[in-house]
């Protein structure tokens, strides 16, 4: 029996994020909010501020001088670079956690994420394109569905993982034929009811199959590959491992070859490893 109207309803009661950094993202996604309305509500909460400047401080931001405040923060790194530490701060928090039904221990769901933003940008690079504003986010997010389905609704991955074996189909494929629902579009659902933008919400639901976004795909074919590289460096695999496909379409609108997956894979462990010290 379908499980889809029950975890659809259960979103409501899951609090992932704590109210000021709810709002916080709120404002920091408001094309209209200035730099002094961003650093007040950031300031407003000792956490908060606390993470952004650990991480506007860290080595990977490469500042050239210490920051010592919040608005310093915002006005030095911008606006762009100011929401990216928000949400690795709060993903951060519950991503590090194990995630039952997925079988991932602690911090193997954060080493997927982080790795599949950074592939993000460096496929990005590599294919001289410029990443769309919220790719990186989306990347990090693209995985809370199993966090939400796995830990707080505590499905049980086996018989999915069963199903895409013995039926030879994608891992997410084989979510829907049991439960109704896969964890793209839980985590999509999730992300929309934080008010996040479009484009990040969309990125994140269509991940697994870029074909089915009915607009624009360059985030989401950037997010695909980018997953597929991270699956393919071994960050964070858990029981649903490989049991996904490469999107043709994705292939093919990148124009991804052997030599960019490569110079990608190569690049890769290093910029993760510095990203994962500011945590």
């Amino acid at each position: 029996m379908s499980r889809r109207n029950e975890i659809l309803a259960a979103l409501e009661e899951i609090k992932l994020l704590s109210s000021p950094a709810l709002g916080a993202m709120q404002v920091v996604n408001n094309p209209d909010s200035g730099s002094a309305e961003v650093s007040r509500v950031l300031e407003l909460d000792p956490a908060l501020t606390t993470s952004v400047l650990r991480f506007a401080n860290s080595a990977y931001f490469g500042c050239s001088r210490e920051i010592h405040s919040v608005r310093e923060a915002v006005v030095r790194l911008g606006m762009k670079t100011i929401a990216r530490m928000l949400y690795m701060s709060e993903a951060s928090q519950w991503a590090q956690c194990p995630v039952k039904g997925y079988d991932l221990a602690p911090k193997m769901l954060w080493n997927h994420l982080v790795t599949s933003a950074v592939a993000t940008e460096i496929l990005a690079k590599k294919i001289r394109r410029q990443a769309p504003n919220g790719a990186f986010t989306a990347a990090l997010l693209q995985d809370i569905g199993k966090l939400v389905m796995g830990s707080y609704l505590e499905v049980d991955a086996g018989p999915i993982l069963e199903l895409a074996v013995h039926e030879k189909i994608p891992f997410d494929e084989a979510e829907f034929r049991i439960l109704g629902i896969n964890h793209a579009e839980v985590g999509a659902e999730l992300l929309k009811r934080w008010n996040l933008p479009s484009a990040i919400v969309d990125a994140v639901r269509w991940h697994h199959d870029p074909e089915s976004h009915p607009g624009e795909k360059l985030t989401v074919d950037l997010i695909h590959m980018a997953d597929v590289i991270s699956m393919m460096a071994g960050a964070g695999l858990g029981v649903d491992g490989l049991n996904y496909t490469v999107c043709p379409g994705s292939e093919r609108r990148l124009g991804m070859n052997i030599k960019i997956v490569e110079q990608v894979l190569c690049e890769l462990q290093d910029e993760t490893g510095k990203l994962e010290q500011t945590v």
